[in-house]
């Protein structure tokens, strides 16, 4: 499993889940800080997982092969 970060994508899921909450309806996903554990031990924060197939957003980062999941979180971990 591989994960990708798209600061565009994270921009789309935040902006999403507040429009959902000004709306009154109850998103699926209440967490928008998504982190997984990397073969090198650090945890990432990842917008998507896949199994290594390049996502639509231009700005993707690859973040490599993963271990296993971390955390959801409703607001940003201080990571180093």
């Amino acid at each position: 499993m591989y994960g990708w970060y798209s600061n565009t994508q994270q921009k789309n899921i935040c902006e999403r889940l507040e429009m959902q909450a000004a709306a009154r309806h109850f998103p699926k996903r209440t967490h928008p800080y998504i982190y997984y554990i990397d073969m090198q031990d650090k945890i990432v924060l990842v917008t998507e997982v896949n199994k290594g197939n390049k996502i639509i957003f231009e700005d993707a980062i690859p973040l490599g092969e993963l271990k296993k999941f971390y955390i959801a979180s409703e607001t940003p971990l201080k990571l180093d």
